[in-house]
């Protein structure tokens, strides 16, 4: 047949058994539209989908049915931004509003200037200068962890900030040495009660021998009222390294 075929300008019928296998090159195929997917139909014939909108991820919409261009889900979590610390005094998060009703800060590799300290947070609800709250009875927290071979409480109920650690968990600056936390944020838009902050801390003390700890806290703006942003700073001394990065969460 193949011999028969040779030289052939046109055929009034071919049979698959003609057409060898990898014989259809793109070229001889019918020109489309820029995006499309060839599929099957419910009926088992070749069709098309699409072509989608930019950002649109291709679904299945189930057996018989052909898949469509949708929009692609939102992932249960989103990162927002990030930000390294390089001797720093501070480290801010601004833009916290109620595209969420839980923000996380996922903390890296901290280390601290100075020896023996702890971190704390500060809350603000402004939204352009980003003022924060250092009012003495602004906040109230409470921190519980392994410490040495027991465990340990300590709580504030009106306290300049949030500390999340407090003697005896106190980190160290050893060159060996970092900090590991994350920090949730609670419905820091509702104004109906206060926001809640919580978090859980891992990290090393040097001052006498290497001492790994961790703490559980939660902590509060104690004021009916937004939280905009967010700041961690150390109780005395700077942050030398360490990466911090915001994102958000999904309900569904």
């Amino acid at each position: 047949m193949s011999g028969f075929l040779t030289g052939r300008t046109s055929l009034t019928s071919v049979q698959t058994a003609d057409i060898a296998d990898d014989a259809i090159t793109l070229a001889k195929l019918a020109s489309g539209t820029d995006g499309q997917v060839i599929t099957y139909d419910a009926s088992g014939n070749p069709s098309v989908v699409g072509p989608g909108t930019d950002g649109q991820v291709l679904t299945s919409t189930g057996a018989g049915s052909p898949p469509a261009f949708e929009a692609a889900a939102s992932p249960a979590l989103s990162f927002v931004s990030t930000q390294v610390a390089s001797d720093s005094s501070s480290i801010a998060f601004t833009g916290i509003d109620n595209s969420s009703d839980t923000w996380m800060v996922q903390i890296e590799g901290a280390k601290m200037a100075d020896e023996v300290y702890y971190m704390q947070i500060h809350t603000s609800n402004d939204t352009s200068s980003h003022s924060y709250d250092t009012g003495a009875s602004d906040y109230n927290w409470a921190v519980t962890g392994a410490y040495y071979s027991s465990c340990y409480c300590k709580y504030d109920d009106a306290d300049d900030s949030i500390l999340m650690g407090f003697d005896p968990f106190a980190g160290g600056n050893d060159a060996t040495n970092g900090m590991s936390a994350r920090v949730h944020i609670h419905a820091p838009s509702n104004t109906n009660y206060h926001t809640l902050i919580t978090w859980e801390w891992a990290f090393n003390q040097t001052s006498a021998t290497t001492l790994v700890q961790r703490t559980f806290g939660v902590g509060k703006r104690a004021a009916a009222e937004a939280v905009t942003a967010v700041k961690f700073s150390m109780v005395s001394g700077n942050l030398s390294t360490g990466r911090f990065s915001l994102y958000k969460l999904a309900h569904s």
